[in-house]
């Protein structure tokens, strides 16, 4: 079964030029963007178009026709006058219905580890790896949401985190996330 999915254009963004919606399928992790994506080409429905005065085109709608798997979809949101652009993760099951996902539930279903997880949101440009043996890091996904990268995190495991070369290690407990110390990581690594 096959889910239709339609967003409109937004055909005056803050006053410049209209922001495209995309949609983009999550075929699993990536070192270099958090998440593999195949981005998908839309439908233009023209139907309810109409030009303003101001010659900007309104009602233009996208069509996407998914099926079964996870995305991805950039939009608009919020009122004219407050609008912003959002990210969000979705998922269409086997019968055609669609479910939001949270970030947490979004990166399970893209790493394949057991369910749950800590949310740990990060700056931009700040890289969060497993370590799973000395000098052997293994790179995790992320999304970016609000201008953040969120990675999931499972307890009773020891991450390193990279930001403008300088590193830290990280300690996953049941529901937080503690930096130690280098000599601390390696104990840890050891046992």
């Amino acid at each position: 079964m096959l889910y239709m999915l339609k967003i409109e254009l937004d055909g005056h963004f803050h006053g410049g030029p209209p922001v495209r919606p995309w949609v983009a399928r999550i075929t699993g992790p990536d070192p270099k963007f958090g998440v593999r994506r195949d981005f998908l080409d839309p439908l233009r429905d023209w139907r309810d178009a109409y030009a303003a005065m101001s010659g900007r085109l309104y009602g233009i709608t996208c069509v996407w026709m998914l099926s079964e798997g996870t995305y991805e979809v950039s939009r608009t949101r919020g009122r004219p006058s407050k609008r912003y652009v959002a990210r969000e993760t979705i998922s269409i099951d086997r019968a055609g219905k669609r479910r939001s996902l949270s970030e947490v539930e979004a990166l399970q279903a893209i790493d394949g580890q057991p369910d749950g997880g800590i949310r740990y949101p990060v700056p931009e440009g700040t890289s969060v790896s497993r370590v799973v043996g000395l000098g052997t890091p293994e790179a995790l996904p992320w999304l970016v949401r609000d201008g953040e990268r969120v990675y999931r995190l499972q307890p009773h495991q020891l991450y390193e985190r990279a930001s403008e070369g300088r590193r830290a290690f990280l300690l996953a407990s049941q529901d937080k996330v503690e930096k130690v110390s280098e000599r601390e990581a390696i104990a840890w690594i050891s046992r």
